[in-house]
């Protein structure tokens, strides 16, 4: 604990002024604008290419509805929507709910554990930020619950009794560094923040099922997927008919025994979120377990030292910007504010330091120059550069989704403010 109690010690860095965090909302701002003014509403932004192009602007990849990372960019917009003010006649409202609708058809979606990504990255979003609003009422017409209930309930066919968890993927080969092994109902830590989705509609429509679905998934996470240390598998394959852990691999860390930093991040958020829901001690505990070992690691890895991790905490080469992982950082922020909330005294002054320090480098130097890519944050990682050389050092359209909601949960934890920005620049071209 000593380092956690150094850290304690450190200034809030941003207290006073704001400019990284101020930087960082300007910065999401003008991008999304652009975004969604050129792309098509079913054209889902993903990930840019790897690195800067010479003179060229690197632009979004996208994907269709069906993609897991499909909800992220409308909930970008309903985020901006409710920073703006969040009233029915405004241009980002419409947009968000444009961009939403694409997504509609996910509801029904049983094949993929990512129905929650998708589908409570948008809708859920649009319901939680409009509440009490006069948007409210829209979103009612629109049958915005009914959608988030019945994609719960798509999420909810995948949950095995014998495993006691909702299954993550289909059978297939998931272990990256055994191609010939069979996962034949593999559980990734990514699944935690899927949660949310059985969470949230269990609640809202007192449905018992749902949240013991949520909470037995969440408790064999802890269980099987949760080191000693607190770092984290990623991927655990469980024997289908007796529940039996048969093999615990990754697909996009380092190695098996590694620690890929965004899933420690999905550990860190899920367990979060999990106990706010729940009240169970052991969500909160390995919420804190996992968030210690990251903090001990962000603390002594990366040159430049600066909270932002690398890709994987055990990966040998560079620690350079290039090779980390931005989109980690930021939802390791985003859950470190709000498992703050959840303690008191010097912890929850560490964790808070620890993700303003987070938000303070994101805003410094990982925000993407827009005479040169679309994406709001730079220097994230996909997956491992082992087997996917181009997928480290881009966008990830997530990394710009968490960062916006770190820095809205900062701000109402804080009683803060931002100062509202012109929501149509005038200029296509904004140089952070």
């Amino acid at each position: 604990m000593a380092f956690l109690l150094a850290l304690a010690a450190l200034p809030l860095a941003l207290s006073a002024p704001v400019t990284p965090f101020s930087r960082l909302r300007t910065a999401a701002h003008f991008q999304s604008n652009r975004t969604a003014r050129h792309l098509d509403a079913t054209a889902y932004p993903s990930e840019t290419h790897k690195g800067v192009t010479n003179g060229t602007l690197n632009t979004w990849i996208t994907s269709p509805a069906e993609a897991w990372t499909s909800g992220f960019f409308p909930g970008i917009l309903w985020k901006i929507a409710a920073d703006e003010g969040m009233t029915v006649n405004s241009t980002w409202l419409q947009q968000a709910l444009r961009w939403t609708e694409g997504i509609r058809s996910q509801q029904y979606d049983t094949q993929h554990h990512d129905v929650g990504f998708k589908v409570f990255g948008s809708f859920g979003q649009a319901l939680q930020l409009a509440a009490g609003t006069s948007v409210e009422g829209l979103l009612a017409e629109r049958k915005y619950v009914n959608v988030v209930i019945t994609a719960a309930h798509s999420l909810a066919t995948r949950f095995s009794p014998a495993v006691g968890c909702t299954q993550s993927w289909n059978v297939g080969h998931h272990c990256r560094a055994h191609p010939a092994y069979t996962t034949e109902f593999p559980v990734i830590i990514d699944n935690m923040m899927n949660l949310e989705l059985l969470f949230w509609a269990a609640r809202n429509t007192s449905n018992e099922t749902l949240y013991r679905i949520a909470e037995s998934h969440a408790n064999k996470t802890a269980e099987n997927h949760v080191r000693p240390d607190g770092s984290t598998f990623h991927v655990v394959d469980y024997n289908p008919d007796t529940g039996a852990v048969a093999r615990r691999c990754t697909a996009q860390g380092w190695g098996d025994n590694s620690t890929w930093s965004r899933g420690q991040g999905w550990c860190i958020y899920g367990f979060t979120m999990a106990y706010r829901y729940t009240r169970l001690p052991v969500h909160l505990e390995t919420a804190r377990k996992c968030a210690d070992f990251f903090l001990a690691k962000v603390m002594v890895q990366g040159v430049p030292l600066d909270y932002v991790p690398l890709w994987d905490f055990d990966f040998t080469g560079k620690q350079t910007e290039h090779f980390r992982d931005a989109s980690a950082g930021s939802i390791a922020a985003s859950a470190l504010l709000e498992l703050a909330s959840f303690v008191a005294g010097a912890l929850a002054r560490v964790y808070k330091a620890a993700a303003t320090n987070i938000l303070e480098s994101l805003g410094t130097s990982y925000l993407g120059n827009s005479a040169d890519t679309e994406g709001i944050i730079i220097h994230s990682t996909r997956a491992s550069p082992r087997w996917s050389p181009e997928s480290f050092d881009v966008s990830l359209v997530y990394a710009g989704y968490y960062a916006l909601e770190a820095i809205g949960r900062y701000a109402e934890g804080s009683g803060s403010s931002f100062k509202q920005i012109s929501s149509t620049p005038d200029s296509d071209s904004y140089i952070i």
